[in-house]
């Protein structure tokens, strides 16, 4: 081999063994002299993997959060919400804002979030007989209502009668008893029916 081209070799083989030296001695050197650092650097990546997970999900898909939207903008790395940007933030709060230009309203079809504020939510009925509606899409609202129901009484209907110049419902004796009405009291009212809940936000991941 020419000489020229063994003091290459050479020259390489010592910049190899010396950048790893520099390595290992970095490397043990950074966690004898400052553990605290390691494990501060460990919870960022544990965070930072955490919030991989929920960028991972797919578009369309609706997640409850305890969090305002600043706060949950932070958590999942977005802009301030105060500037919604539906081309570039990954989720929306789902209060029926226009998304026309996300990836979201792309893929669906749907100019606007769909308005879950004071919402439940319901599965959609793919193979029927779990809604008694038919023909229902994603998104689309069910009023309230209550189940069709009856209530058994012993009440008779009274008759319409005139005496002279009298008129006036009549009873006639063992033909048509009062009805025995129970008063309730104490129960809990308001301006609509619903089950004890817990309030949360609704979030929409539209990129």
């Amino acid at each position: 081999m020419p000489q020229q081209a063994k003091s290459t070799v050479l020259i390489a083989a010592i910049s190899a063994v010396s950048a790893v030296a520099v390595a290992l001695i970095t490397t043990y050197g950074t966690i004898a002299v400052s553990a605290p650092e390691a494990i501060k650097v460990k919870e960022e990546l544990r965070s930072i993997s955490d919030l991989q997970l929920i960028r991972n999900l797919p578009i369309g898909s609706i997640v409850p959060s305890m969090l305002m939207p600043s706060r949950f903008a932070q958590a999942v790395g977005d802009p301030d919400p105060s500037v919604f940007d539906p081309g570039r933030s990954r989720w929306a709060l789902a209060d029926g804002r226009d998304v026309t230009i996300s990836r979201y309203g792309q893929l669906s079809g749907q100019g606007n979030a769909p308005d879950l504020r004071g919402m439940f939510l319901r599965g959609m009925n793919v193979d029927g007989g779990a809604d008694p509606d038919p023909g229902r899409q994603a998104g689309d609202v069910q009023k309230d209502a209550l189940r069709e129901h009856g209530h058994a009484t012993d009440a008779r209907a009274h008759g319409w009668g005139e005496q002279g110049d009298r008129q006036g419902w009549t009873k006639r004796a063992g033909e048509a008893p009062l009805a025995s009405v129970t008063r309730v009291t104490g129960a809990a009212t308001a301006a609509e029916t619903r089950p004890v809940n817990v309030a949360v936000y609704f979030y929409l991941k539209i990129n």
